[in-house]
């Protein structure tokens, strides 16, 4: 009758008592783990507690809440955090009664405490400017959350932004009846502040896209935003300042290691662009203009259907296993290359930067940095034998572009 569904992400010290507290429930018949490549042996301590673990296909919350639903099969799906906690066994029931009862179709869950710092200051005084109809929920960003089968699956989970924040919103848009209950539960509200930071993005950035969605606010505005946003996060040094401290990296070849095959002109094909890709490659900037129209929606859609060779995933965990900061390399857009980075998760994607406006590629490019070896180098303060290249057209660039110091390590 009921499937809950955790997304996890290294979430294994605390998952076993979250999978206990689902299984307390007479009315659960299923618990599902959905797992986002973790290194720290999280599916394992899913397994051994209990609960059925799926391999997510896509980096992030919203991808695993996706493929939890996909594999769901109870009428009422409920979503908890791998950092959920309560002292109450009965919190499953308190969640699903409301809509086992016919009084609402989404239910969030409340800790029954003051609003922690980011939903005071963000959400809420933005929910209450664009949407004063969700005001009055006290934690509308609250992860645990119950859901009627039949409206979950009319709406779309978001892959990016705040997925939690979305689904009340769209789920209110949709007609939805919804509803808050107060659980036993608890919640860190210790943050650092470049966490906060990160998080309150998340929550402006889902609220300004809804708002403009939902005709409250001028979408071109909201499109702007986030295509300098996007433009700033793409950039490789903004990249790489995420990453200070780490000591070995793994660069992989998109197309040679990850794809078998070319990525671009894959992409390309299934966009309608892939004579005039052909055509001017490896001119980036001619390229560029052949993909100008195309929607960053349509991009992404065709990198994520894009085949993997077999065991490109397992590759790239085993490697973060190890101590590695993995990097996928394009010689597209990086557009692709984040999209498969995200589907291998990976640390982060390399490719020449296609321009948008309105969320539409304008025909305009930056190109990556090159030499990359020495680029990365000189920013992580890193020497090339902490480098190991995957890919026969790394290695011969590296054999390149490092001649004045000691060869990384070739694969």
């Amino acid at each position: 009758m009921i499937s809950v569904v955790i997304p996890t992400h290294n979430e294994g010290a605390n998952l076993d008592s979250v999978i206990w507290l689902a299984s307390q429930s007479p009315l659960v018949s299923e618990i599902l783990v959905v797992d986002d490549g973790s290194t720290n042996g999280t599916p394992e301590a899913a397994m051994r507690a209990g609960a059925r673990v799926i391999p997510s296909s896509v980096l992030g919350r919203g991808g695993s809440m996706a493929d939890g639903l996909r594999a769901a099969t109870g009428e009422v799906v409920v979503y908890l955090g791998g950092d959920f906690e309560s002292a109450d066994d009965r919190v499953i029931e308190q969640m699903a009664r409301p809509i086992l009862g016919g009084q609402a179709d989404l239910v969030k869950a409340a800790g029954g405490v003051k609003s922690n710092r980011l939903t005071t200051l963000t959400a809420k005084p933005l929910l209450a400017t664009f949407f004063p109809e969700l005001e009055h929920f006290n934690e509308p960003l609250s992860g645990a959350v119950a859901v009627h089968r039949p409206l979950l699956e009319r709406l779309q989970i978001d892959l990016d932004g705040h997925v939690d924040l979305a689904l009340l919103i769209d789920a209110y848009f949709a007609g939805g009846r919804l509803a808050e209950v107060t659980v036993n539960a608890s919640r860190d509200d210790r943050h650092p502040l470049a966490q906060l930071d990160e998080l309150a993005t998340e929550v402006v950035r889902t609220i300004m896209h809804r708002a403009a969605l939902y005709g409250r606010l001028s979408i071109g505005q909201v499109q702007r935003v986030d295509d300098a946003e996007r433009r700033a996060k793409a950039e490789l040094p903004a990249m790489l300042h995420r990453m200070k401290g780490c000591e070995r990296v793994v660069l992989i070849d998109l197309d040679t290691e990850l794809a078998g095959g070319d990525a671009l002109r894959f992409v390309a094909d299934r966009v309608g662009r892939g004579g005039c890709v052909a055509a001017y490659r490896p001119d980036a900037a001619a390229v560029a203009q052949c993909l100008e129209g195309v929607s960053r929606e349509e991009l992404v859609d065709a990198a994520r259907q894009m085949p993997l060779r077999p065991g490109a995933v397992e590759l790239v965990v085993n490697l973060r296993k190890e101590g590695y900061r993995v990097g996928v390399v394009s010689e597209g857009f990086d557009v692709i290359a984040e999209t498969v980075r995200r589907r291998v998760f990976a640390d982060f994607g390399v490719g020449h930067h296609l321009h948008f406006a309105g969320g539409r590629a304008t025909g305009a490019v930056t190109e990556a940095p090159q030499p990359l070896l020495i680029h990365l180098m000189n920013h992580l303060a890193i020497g090339p034998e902490q480098i190991v290249v995957m890919g026969d057209r790394l290695v011969e660039a590296s054999l390149h572009t490092v001649e004045q110091f000691a060869e990384p390590m070739l694969v």
